[in-house]
């Protein structure tokens, strides 16, 4: 009976560990997909406006100042996000190479 109540210590915490980083990871996922389809949505809206801008006339220069600024925003929260779930991705792994090494 002890081994069963000290295994059942150890594998407890450790499952629900695992339970609150899958929630977190499934939540990443779904805000990134979220934003993901804002970004696309805000990326459409500018296609639109830009084509507006070019048959009206050619784009001046801060015009494309504006648009590389969103470019370059839109590059660097993206890398946040490739960077949040690598690390998430990173901590999953060693919690499965640890419940493998048992």
């Amino acid at each position: 009976m002890a081994p069963v109540i000290a295994a059942l210590t150890v594998l407890a915490p450790i499952g629900a560990g695992l339970a609150a980083l899958w929630q977190r990871a499934t939540a990443d996922m779904r805000r990134s997909a979220d934003w993901r389809a804002r970004v696309d949505e805000r990326l459409g809206d500018m296609d639109a406006r830009l084509a507006a801008l070019e048959r009206l006339r050619g784009p001046t220069h801060e015009d494309m100042q504006r648009i590389s600024s969103g470019v370059s925003d839109v590059d660097g929260r993206l890398a946040r996000v490739e960077g949040e779930l690598g690390g998430l991705r990173s901590g999953l792994d060693l919690i499965h190479e640890h419940l493998l090494g048992r």
